[in-house]
């Protein structure tokens, strides 16, 4: 929507200037005026779809890199802690995830480097079964929760923050590669969202 709000401004950018300013001039008042309407535009569009974006960072602060948004857009509802004893736990994600294509599952799980998450001290945690891929039901143009089964074992309840994130994520054996997520805030003994 915006390339077509912008193109038909252009050309009545060329209709309505006067031939006695120059070509710079010219420009300069269509890139003044295109930016004004980029803006506007930006107010009223937004950015709501991650389609085709590698690299976006959440409105919580979580970013997110995506090695297939060509296939699927997916997002990080949250990072949920589970106390197992006073000062460790266990972490389960929960995503929302949307195909772009006509598939039917996503599978997330070992991915081309191993699967592992950092905290800010720099202490590395593993995936249960880290050599394992979940496979979860999902639909082409719709967004759907998909908790993952494997949480990220024993990690510091100190940790409130886990500065990295790498899992795997495919669609098919050509469509693959490692989910990152970064600045992902942890939420000790809440209500995992189903």
């Amino acid at each position: 929507m915006k390339k077509i709000v912008t193109v038909c401004l252009l050309a009545l950018g060329f209709l309505a200037v006067p031939q006695q300013v120059g070509a710079q001039g010219f420009l300069d008042k269509i890139n003044k005026g295109l930016s004004k309407v980029n803006k506007a535009l930006d107010k009223v569009v937004g950015e709501e779809s991650y389609a085709g974006k590698g690299s976006f960072t959440q409105a919580n602060g979580v970013i997110v890199g995506n090695p297939i948004p060509g296939e699927a857009e997916i997002q990080l509802v949250g990072a949920y802690g589970t106390s197992k004893s006073t000062n460790y736990g266990d972490v389960t994600l929960v995503f929302k995830v949307k195909l772009l294509v006509p598939k039917s599952s996503i599978s997330i799980g070992q991915g081309k480097a191993k699967s592992a998450a950092f905290d800010e001290d720099g202490n590395t945690y593993q995936f249960a079964h880290s050599s394992l891929v979940g496979t979860y039901d999902c639909t082409e143009g719709m967004y759907v929760k998909v908790k993952h089964e494997y949480p990220i074992l024993d990690v510091r309840k100190s940790a409130d923050k886990l500065q990295m994130i790498r899992v795997g994520l495919r669609t098919d054996w050509e469509h693959y590669g490692d989910l990152t997520l970064k600045n992902v805030p942890v939420e000790w003994d809440v209500a995992i969202p189903e």
